[in-house]
């Protein structure tokens, strides 16, 4: 049984896989720019996290 699932799977990957591929590769090339953007935001809340936790910690000592 688990044979049999495992020789559908790689006759799916064998099959499929150049098709695969090249669409993958559209995906990629079509979001790269929102990858970007995403990544270049998720910089920039890591930056606030770090900005925000001084600011926590600056108050915490004024207090």
């Amino acid at each position: 049984m688990r044979l049999n699932w495992l020789m559908r799977i790689l006759s799916r990957i064998n099959t499929g896989g150049r098709r695969y591929r090249s669409e993958r590769a559209e995906f990629i090339s079509s979001n790269a720019f929102f990858y970007k953007v995403l990544d270049k935001n998720k910089k920039k809340a890591n930056t606030m996290k770090v900005h925000d936790k001084k600011l926590l910690d600056d108050s915490k000592e004024n207090h």
